[in-house]
């Protein structure tokens, strides 16, 4: 059973919806505003790839409209959203690319139209990235990642990441080892197909932690962890008051998917009506380690864990 307090918190942050990117500024004072720098990409829609050509390291670009990319950032950036702002990688490339060791925050955003070789939305290369009060929609990736690919450190809290697709792995998120560092927080990932292989929803071979969120109606429909796939020796995955549900795999674990040397905690969660087309329609463990502490794995279809006995404390 959840404790008190995480229950509260996960019911509050479980109906974060699909159009979270659309949050207007209200708020902003005077003073704040006067440090922002404008981009206006409702008349010049290439205008935010000039800003941030000539922005200097640090600044705050303040949009509005559509703006169409692709983008590259290269130093350390806020990219703030006013109404309705969406980054449009308009099919040619990842939307927004992050290099270098920059810090990059992007807010109250939709990041859309992106079609790469890795990272369909996003690419976060080695940088450290916060992605705030956004939407990632409507993006593919010929590779990983189509919402999402991370090899650095990212940050994704109060945002959608939906309706994506890699051809590969980790249709929303792909946190690739070793050195990925990927936290989750009040979010939610659903509706994302991996194509041809593993992690409908979240692929991770690296450091992971998802809090207070929903992993729902993602799909692997030829391999493995609809919701989830967390595998490898860097596989370090920890749910802390997350809902897992819905989610599909034609192979094993619809909802999470634990393979070889990898490792999974999942606490204070719940994991149900999740379906496998072999084992495992909750959680598989195929040579990894899973450790439930206060979590319900029940609804699932073949069976709630598999093997029998692979998850302490789950009857499959």
């Amino acid at each position: 059973m959840f404790r008190r307090a995480d229950r509260a918190a996960w019911l509050r942050w479980t109906t974060v919806p699909a159009t979270v990117g659309a949050v207007t500024l209200a708020g902003v004072n005077a003073t704040a505003a006067e440090a922002y720098t404008p981009v206006d990409c409702r008349s010049t829609p290439s205008a935010l790839r000039t800003a941030i050509a000539a922005a200097a390291p640090g600044a705050t670009l303040s949009v509005r409209g559509r703006c169409v990319g692709p983008f590259t950032i290269g130093k350390s950036l806020t990219v703030v959203g006013r109404g309705q702002a969406v980054l449009d990688g308009n099919h040619t490339g990842t939307t927004v690319t992050i290099g270098g060791a920059a810090h990059v925050r992007l807010t109250r955003l939709t990041v859309t139209g992106g079609q790469g070789s890795r990272g369909g939305g996003i690419l976060n290369t080695d940088g450290t990235l916060t992605v705030s009060r956004s939407t990632v929609t409507g993006n593919a990736s010929n590779s990983t990642g189509g919402g999402i690919r991370n090899q650095g450190t990212l940050t994704v809290e109060l945002t959608s990441v939906h309706h994506n697709t890699a051809r590969t792995l980790g249709g929303g998120l792909d946190n690739v080892g070793p050195s990925g560092r990927l936290t989750v927080v009040r979010s939610t990932v659903h509706h994302n197909t991996a194509a041809t292989v593993n992690g409908g929803g979240i692929f991770n071979d690296a450091t992971a932690r998802v809090d207070f969120s929903v992993i729902s109606d993602n799909t692997a429909p030829v391999g493995s962890g609809g919701g989830i796939r967390d595998t490898g020796a860097d596989g370090r995955l920890t749910l802390n008051g997350t809902l897992v549900r819905d989610n599909r795999a034609a192979g094993a674990g619809g909802g999470v998917s634990v393979g070889a040397r990898a490792t999974a905690t999942l606490n204070d969660s719940q994991v149900r009506n999740n379906s496998a087309g072999t084992a495992g329609g909750g959680i598989n463990v195929g040579g990894g380690a899973v450790t439930v502490n206060r979590t319900r794995v029940a609804g699932n279809v073949p069976n709630d864990c598999a093997p029998t006995g692979a998850v302490p404390g789950c009857i499959g």
